[in-house]
């Protein structure tokens, strides 16, 4: 996406926002005077850079956005040297190439451009409306119970206060005082799996159970996650698993290793909804070369992306059960619920 156009405003500004990853930045909203010769341009990715959106503003009287509706990617900004023309490019990135199967469509990510009258407040308001009217799975649309109030429950469930190995004596009490106080939702977060010793017994890491699932860990989990699934939703809360297991999502065997695990939380621990974030690397991984899609360095993120989505679209679970955390996962929203809690902060989209 290509766009060219003129302002008539001397003190016209552009707003773009680090994504903070795990760290947070210091600086966080981005402001800068767009004057003759300004270049940026703004990387998207797994790793800490920039929200794939952009506002360009004039003199807080009207201005436009654009949003770049898929993980990976770039968004540049430039004002031609006397023209004054603005130059606004959103997509793969300029150096993008790919390859085609006989008979294979290429999907161009999806992305926006929108204009306002007025303030900030006035563009994400309008912001608003178009992912709702636009972005937003029908199931969200139709219940007014959104967002709901949800307890991670990985920090009140540790073997030490705020730890991350949580334990099942200390979950079942936790239902018991919560449910009562109004919350919808508990999720048990990181550490709820069997930990075993790496290949070379140096250290210790998760037991993914590949080919398969996650193994629960029996010792702290004595009755099984399916029985703790069970006692939140007799107790009229949704129940949600975190899953951060990375999969080569460029390859078939890496996706259908993704397929088993979400069918096994939904399927056989009966869960609600699951969550996933980066604490095991990217959320999306991705190589290219021998039995990988991507072909090139340059479409790596490009099929990588479009494996994750396929990973969930042939998992058979409905939408609405889908991610509901997804770090660093930019703006769409069409087969996802998306929050950013990076830094304890949740936003929908």
């Amino acid at each position: 996406m290509i766009y060219r156009f003129l302002t008539l405003k001397k003190n016209t500004n552009v707003f773009y926002i680090n994504d903070d990853g795990s760290i947070p930045d210091k600086t966080g909203v981005y402001h800068d005077s767009l004057i003759d010769g300004y270049k940026k341009n703004l990387m998207i990715s797994e790793n800490q850079d920039w929200i794939p959106f952009v506002s360009i503003d004039a003199e807080n009287r009207y201005g436009i956005n654009t949003g770049w509706e898929w993980s990976i990617g770039r968004i540049s900004i430039s004002k031609e040297n006397g023209t004054g023309a603005i130059l606004l490019k959103a997509g793969n990135g300029d150096d993008f190439k790919t390859d085609l199967y006989p008979g294979e469509t290429f999907e161009v990510p999806p992305r926006f451009i929108g204009a306002y009258n007025g303030s900030h407040d006035d563009c994400g308001n309008s912001l608003r409306k178009y992912f709702f009217n636009y972005s937003m799975p029908a199931f969200l649309k139709n219940d007014t119970g959104y967002p709901k109030v949800t307890f991670n429950a990985f920090a009140a469930t540790g073997k030490i206060q705020g730890g991350l190995d949580p334990v099942e004596s200390k979950y079942y009490p936790l239902i018991d005082d919560i449910a009562p106080l109004g919350f919808e939702e508990v999720v048990i977060d990181i550490g709820r799996w069997e930990m075993i010793k790496t290949k070379d017994k140096a250290s210790m890491e998760a037991n993914y159970g590949d080919p398969g699932y996650y193994v629960t860990d029996s010792i702290d989990w004595p009755s099984g996650m399916a029985a703790a699934a069970k006692y939140a939703r007799d107790r009229k809360m949704r129940f949600g698993f975190y899953c951060n297991e990375q999969e080569f999502l460029t390859s078939e065997s890496g996706i259908s290793e993704r397929i088993i695990d979400i069918t096994f939380i939904f399927k056989g621990l009966n869960a609600d909804f699951y969550l996933s974030d980066a604490t095991a690397g990217s959320v999306l991984k991705g190589a290219f070369g021998t039995n990988h899609r991507a072909h090139y360095p340059e479409d790596v993120g490009y099929w990588t992306t479009k494996g994750f989505y396929k990973g969930q679209n042939d998992s058979g679970i409905p939408i609405g059960k889908l991610f509901r955390r997804w770090q660093n996962q930019g703006l769409r929203c069409i087969k996802a619920i998306i929050e950013n809690t990076e830094s304890g902060h949740i936003l929908f989209h």
